[in-house]
C-alpha cells in the first residue's frame, strides 16, 4: 500500500532469495512502434543486479544467534545478482543487551568488509519506504533507455557478459 501510494508500480511474490527485487519486463520494438508482448511465454522478465534481504535488528539478532545469518548471507552472495543488498532496520530495541549489539555490529561489519555485501541502515520502517521508493524511482531512470540482454546464472557468475545482461527471473 505504500508503494502503491507513491505510484510505485509492484507486486508481491515470492523470490527464493531476498525480500525486494527489481524486473525488467520485455517489449519487442518494431518500426518505432512498442509492441508489449501478450503472451505469457515470450514474455521475458529480467531481474536487475540489485536484491534486497531486509533485516530488522531483532531478526538480525536472532539470525545471528540461531546460525541462520552464515547461511542467508551465502544464498544472498550465490544468488547470480551482482549487487546483494542488506537492508537493516533499527527500531531501538536492539540495545537492551549490549554483548548482542556488539555482535551484531561485528556481524554487519565483516558482512560489509570481508564478504563485500552492500549494508543499508535505516532508522524505521518509514526510511526503509523511502529507500525502496528512492531505489525504484532511480533504477526506472537508469535502465529506462537501455536495452538489456538475457543470460545464464552461469554467465553472470563467471563474468562473461557486460552490465546490460540479466537472469530471467524464471533463472
Amino acid at each position: 500500500a505504500e508503494f502503491l501510494n507513491r505510484n510505485i508500480k509492484c507486486q508481491m511474490m515470492k523470490l527464493p532469495v531476498g525480500d525486494f527485487a527489481w524486473l525488467a519486463k520485455e517489449k519487442k520494438i518494431e518500426e518505432n512502434f512498442e509492441i508489449f508482448s501478450s503472451s505469457q511465454e515470450t514474455k521475458k522478465e529480467l531481474i536487475l543486479d540489485y536484491i534486497i534481504e531486509r533485516k530488522r535488528y531483532d531478526d538480525l539478532a536472532s539470525s545471528i544467534k540461531g546460525g541462520r545469518w552464515g547461511e542467508q548471507k551465502y544464498r544472498l552472495l550465490n544468488c547470480g545478482l551482482r549487487k546483494p543488498i542488506y537492508l537493516i532496520e533499527d527500531f531501538g530495541v536492539h540495545r537492551k543487551s549490549e554483548s548482542l549489539y556488539q555482535s551484531m555490529v561485528q556481524a554487519i561489519s565483516d558482512a560489509q568488509i570481508i564478504d563485500g555485501l552492500i549494508i543499508k541502515q535505516t532508522d524505521n520502517y518509514s526510511e526503509t519506504i523511502d529507500y525502496l521508493s528512492t531505489m525504484t524511482k532511480y533504477l526506472e531512470a537508469y535502465y529506462k533507455e537501455k536495452t538489456l540482454f538475457s543470460c545464464t546464472k552461469k554467465e553472470l557468475l563467471l563474468k562473461k557478459v557486460d552490465n546490460n545482461h540479466f537472469m530471467t527471473f524464471k533463472e
